[in-house]
This record gives structure tokens, sequence and C-alpha cells, in this order.
């Protein structure tokens, strides 16, 4: 069930509890209850750039071609 939208640039994503199943537990850990917001595509890309800011000790993280399968990641406001 892909989803063939463009997000915007700005839109605030996190990672549903079914992906972080199927990740690491080091990577569920980082990423868990993380929000990112899309800054972009890569050039010809259908799948945005996802930065979700450093928390705590957890630093930075940047993640290219985010699959946007609704199952995997959910949309937490729209970009104004």
């Amino acid at each position: 069930m892909k989803n063939t939208k463009k997000l915007e640039k700005g839109q605030l994503v996190r990672f549903t509890e079914a992906y972080l199943e199927r990740v690491s537990a080091a990577d569920a850990k980082r990423l868990k209850g993380r929000i990112g917001a899309v800054t972009g595509y890569r050039l010809g890309a259908t799948l945005p750039i996802v930065v979700f800011p450093k928390i705590s000790r957890f630093a930075e993280i940047r993640m290219v071609e985010v699959d946007t399968d609704p199952r995997w990641l959910e949309l937490i406001q729209k970009s104004t």
C-alpha cells in the first residue's frame, strides 16, 4: 500500500509502532516518539528526506528516501 502523494516540505511525521517493530532494538530506541520534518527530495526521487532534530543525548538524524507508506509513517500535522 504505497503512498504516491508527495509530502510537502515542513510536514511533520513520526514512525508508527509497526515500523519500529521491524527495525533493530537500537534503531527503535533512537526513533520511538521522535517527530521529524520533511526537508525536501533528492533530484528525481519520489520519497522525502526527513530530519529528526537532536533530543537529549540522541543526535540529529537525517534520513533520505523515507518510505511514506501509512503503515510505517504517521503524519502529525499538515504543513503551513
